[in-house]
């Protein structure tokens, strides 16, 4: 490894806090390579570049191909964990061999656009209008911290959205007395959401009232020799004890976030000119070297979040020069030909990786589909530029605008999953390759190879007899093809 950049990376560890954090290692194009979790930052990261020769051969290859580190600084140990787990899941470093399922943690939601909110675990959010509190990193404790609190606080379960007098009628709750009864009037609104507002202070960690209420009541009960009721309340103060002891706190505020991204968008808006805030926008970028392999790539945020279930990728089709323009009119029009055809929604902005030429190409690509309505907006790299339809020169963002900022991220985002598939096709082609040099091989049988066993290694692991199977090969010709591939010859 470059000693240079080894000195470069070792001051920055130098430079990091003894705190609890996470450390991002970013390759040579801003690709996450790892994201791990340190009780002390500074010792954690430094460790990665002493002593080199000694690191298992893993960690090796990864400090090779480390080029820059990025650092955030926690409260605790255990935020640092659920923030390690978001993060793993959102880049999928290649490094990282854990929690790259989809595991999530669960959070409570608290469904305040009922007008008798009531409490849910749950471990997705959506912008529905309720609170989110957590993750929380012990799902068993918090279950039972939900009831406990459903139980003190009086707080309906039912799942009925509007309970009505009809709903109470079979209510085992209410006539256990663990629900207020707020459907019949019992208690009225206001009361109600106060039991609410009490409920969220304790889940966001002021529970030291709680905490007092349960353990005076384990004391009263083990006085009195009710040691079954006594044990219960111990149980409950051990679930709630627990749960606030995991809770992230502020870092993982979901509803802040939510807030932050819809503040964004409404800076887009506003800058852009749009006649409604653009909750979908779609973003095109084409990768290509030397007009090989050529590819694009459409990613979509909602609600600025990236939602990769409609991710896709394009490989080009009728441009084979390197005319990058060229390329991106084919992809707008194969995109929007789909959408016209089956009458899909549209977009509310179309972000194109590039500057004026780019996005003028799209655009000339969307008036032959005859769908002007779209709103198309270049974002140039070299200087951040934003563009727009119809206007020459860049809208004035400022450079620290948050609606600029958030652009910039799916730009980005576009940039790297375009380049992804890219390196997909360059290394499938290299690989391909290889059999060109094995006498008898034409592009019919290598298309018939590759069909059936998918890769060049599965076919390098094959049996003789496997091979020999598949049409116009042949036993002697299969020998042959194993004897090139393992021989390196």
């Amino acid at each position: 490894m470059n000693e240079l950049l080894v000195r470069k990376l070792k001051e920055i560890a130098n430079e990091l806090p003894d705190r609890p954090g996470i450390y991002l290692m970013r390759g040579e194009m801003g690709e996450v390579l790892y994201v791990g979790k340190a009780r002390a930052l500074k010792k954690r990261v430094k460790s990665y570049f002493v002593n080199i020769a000694k690191h298992h051969p893993k960690t090796k290859q990864l400090v090779e191909h480390i080029r820059d580190i990025e650092v955030h600084v926690l409260k605790s140990e255990e935020e640092a964990l659920l923030l390690e787990c978001r993060y793993i899941k959102e880049f999928r470093p290649r490094y990282n061999v854990l929690l790259k399922d989809d595991k999530t943690y669960p959070m409570v939601k608290i469904t305040e656009q009922h007008k008798f909110p009531r409490l849910e675990i749950t471990r997705f959010v959506k912008p529905d209008g309720s609170n989110y509190l957590g993750p929380f990193s012990d799902s068993g404790a918090l279950r039972r911290t939900v009831h406990l609190l459903n139980r003190v606080l009086g707080l309906r379960t039912c799942t009925v959205t509007e309970p009505n007098q009809r709903t109470c009628q079979h209510c085992l709750d209410f006539t256990l007395g663990n629900c207020k009864g707020p459907c019949i009037g019992n208690i009225s609104e206001k009361e109600y959401r106060e039991h609410v507002l009490e409920a969220s202070r304790i889940l966001a960690g002021r529970s030291k009232d709680l905490l007092r209420v349960l353990r005076k009541k384990m004391e009263n009960a083990s006085e009195a020799l009710d040691f079954e009721k006594a044990a219960g309340f111990r149980d409950s103060l051990n679930a709630l004890n627990t749960v606030m002891g995991t809770h992230t706190g502020p870092v993982m505020k979901f509803k802040k976030i939510l807030q932050d991204k819809e503040s964004e968008l409404q800076a887009i808006q506003k800058k852009l000119n749009l006649q409604k805030t653009p909750v979908r926008i779609e973003a095109f970028d084409i990768s290509n070297l030397s007009g090989k392999e050529a590819t694009g790539s459409m990613v979509v945020f909602i609600n600025g979040q990236p939602d990769k279930r409609y991710y896709r990728r394009f490989r080009i089709r009728t441009v084979h020069d390197i005319d990058d323009y060229a390329m991106m009119r084919e992809l707008i029009i194969r995109r929007f030909a789909k959408i016209r055809n089956e009458r899909g929604s549209l977009p509310d902005l179309v972000l194109i990786d590039g500057g004026k030429g780019h996005l003028n190409a799209a655009m000339e690509a969307i008036k032959e589909l005859s769908l002007n309505e779209i709103v198309f907006a270049g974002l140039a790299k070299r200087l951040e530029e934003v563009f727009i339809q119809g206007q020459k020169e860049p809208l004035p963002f400022e450079k620290n605008s948050p609606g600029l900022h958030l652009l910039m991220h799916i730009r980005d985002e576009a940039h790297r999953f375009a380049i992804q598939y890219h390196r997909k096709l360059r290394k499938k082609r290299i690989a391909e390759s290889v059999l060109d040099d094995i006498s008898g091989i034409g592009l019919v049988k290598k298309k018939w190879l590759i069909r059936k066993f998918g890769s060049v290694r599965r076919l390098k692991e094959a049996e003789p007899l496997e091979i020999a199977s598949v049409s116009g090969i042949g036993m002697k010709l299969a020998k042959e093809i194993l004897y090139n591939l393992n021989s390196g010859k």
